[in-house]
């Protein structure tokens, strides 16, 4: 059974009994664990739609239940300000330099990354030390879109399911080895958990409006954005048109994911086909239909467009980015390459190098 996707309830520091902490807690907040605080740090290069898709819809959640369900609070890294990907300047509410960045009583429930194509620049102990602490406090914490690279930066997707934006899997997959890297629009694995992003943003937070507040709402809220309600978290980021309404469990969806979970080493179409319960001949019977292609040509497609986003991405060496792509040996992994994009995998390193 899949894990539940949805940002969950952090428990508050607790005080010991007697204490004045615990006294004056008790006085503030007496119903806290009604109230979701977030704290959302942005990085330079955000995307505004995954911002806005956080936190437009918890907004409007807390105006249909007439009830302040969510507060938000923003953070930049150095700076109470951060520039979208568009170049569009936000004025932010404090920044991680400040002992105090929120005015939340006690720590936030949960801590939301937000970054932008060139997160690796990012990178940086700050950023690693205040994930540590939050951890240890017991805080959960999220990567949105490529926020994940952060997140994994700091050593916490280790030996867990996650997700990040489609654009940054294979780059991400080759930097943190041991994290288990997903399609899926969301992956959550204990209190710490991952979002796709962009429109996965307003995903998430549909799925915990109808966790805290009730799917009704989630419903009303799907409606004022003129959208139908929210994807499932298992749902996969990208599939063949042909294939967008299928469920996972589908022959062709489950086939699908077979081959992106399985770039560096391959598994042949006998194996695919027993994996998803049909014969060989099934299985290239349905890809004929709905794709208009073989799964042999299908999977190599994807794992030259594998191999395609580290050479734009990465500084890998060539030899290296054929095995990460499946390849035995450097010279057929070239002509692969060169008959899909009418290229050699060295021309495009110099072009992305530009």
């Amino acid at each position: 059974m899949a894990r539940s996707a949805i940002l969950p309830v952090a428990s508050k520091p607790t005080w010991p009994a007697g204490h004045r902490g615990h006294q004056a807690r008790a006085e503030i907040r007496p119903k806290a664990a009604e109230v979701q605080d977030i704290l959302i740090l942005v990085v330079d290069g955000f995307s505004l739609m995954s911002l806005s898709g956080l936190i437009e819809p918890l907004k409007q959640a807390n105006d249909i239940a007439q009830q302040g369900h969510f507060r938000w609070r923003t953070i930049g890294i150095e700076r109470a300000q951060a520039t979208s990907s568009s170049g569009i300047s936000v004025k932010l509410d404090g920044c991680l330099g400040e002992q105090h960045s929120g005015s939340f009583h006690g720590l936030p429930a949960t801590i939301l990354i937000c970054a932008g194509e060139d997160v690796e620049n990012h990178a940086s102990w700050q950023i690693r030390s205040f994930l540590h602490r939050m951890k240890r406090w017991g805080v959960s914490i999220g990567g949105v879109g490529t926020g994940a690279w952060l997140v994994a930066d700091a050593g916490l997707l280790a030996g867990r399911d996650c997700t990040i934006h489609w654009s940054k899997i294979p780059a991400f997959a080759e930097k943190f080895r041991d994290a288990r890297i997903d399609n899926r629009l969301i992956q959550q694995d204990e209190n710490i958990y991952t979002c796709a992003g962009e429109m996965a943003a307003f995903d998430m937070s549909i799925g915990m409006i109808n966790r805290i507040i009730g799917h009704e709402t989630g419903r009303r809220v799907s409606n004022h954005f003129v959208t139908d309600l929210a994807r499932a978290p298992n749902d996969r980021q990208r599939l063949p048109k042909a294939l967008k309404y299928r469920t996972p469990g589908d022959p062709m969806v489950r086939a699908i994911a077979l081959m992106e979970s399985n770039i560096a080493t391959p598994k042949t179409m006998g194996e695919i086909a027993t994996q998803t319960g049909l014969s060989r001949r099934q299985l290239e019977r349905l890809f004929k239909q709905h794709l208009d292609s073989t799964p042999y040509h299908y999977y190599l497609t994807l794992r030259l467009d594998w191999a395609r986003d580290l050479l734009r991405q990465t500084r890998i060496p060539i030899t290296e980015v054929a095995i990460a792509s499946g390849f035995t040996s450097t010279s057929q992994f070239s002509k692969s390459f060169k008959d899909a994009y009418a290229c050699r995998p060295s021309d495009l390193r110099q072009i992305s190098a530009v």
